[in-house]
């Protein structure tokens, strides 16, 4: 499971259980490996007036940017940010935690947000 909530003007949160954790760590090493990481959201999110599906991870070594696709969402993130959180995302599923949320801070049109991330229990899916 893996959804996204917009948390107002500043900030985005993308929540997700176990099986998320692997959806980002494939899309976050596709990232790395240079091709781009999609996933396809539980549930459609609305940013701004925009209905966003999907979340797509790409590797650009220059500032840390978020925008717009027709239904995704594409985060260009430095390969030090996709390393540090991939390696967060592993650990995360030994200890069942992920922090500190932030995953990192990106340019969003003329504002920075900040991307939190969010592990949920996930007891009654049986993992």
């Amino acid at each position: 499971m893996i959804k996204l909530t917009r948390d107002g003007k500043y900030a985005m949160t993308i929540r997700f259980d176990l099986h998320g954790v692997n959806d980002l760590i494939e899309a976050f090493q596709n990232a790395l490996n240079g091709a781009q990481g999609n996933i396809e959201l539980d549930e459609p999110a609305m940013v701004g007036n925009k209905k966003i599906q999907k979340l797509t991870f790409s590797c650009h070594n220059e500032q840390d940017q978020l925008s717009y696709d027709v239904s995704s969402l594409i985060f260009e993130l430095e390969d030090e940010v996709l390393e540090y959180n991939l390696g967060r995302l592993k650990e995360c599923i030994v200890s069942l935690n992920f922090a500190p949320a932030e995953i990192c801070e990106v340019g969003f049109g003329k504002i920075n947000m900040i991307i939190y991330g969010i592990l949920e229990n996930s007891c009654e899916e049986g993992i």
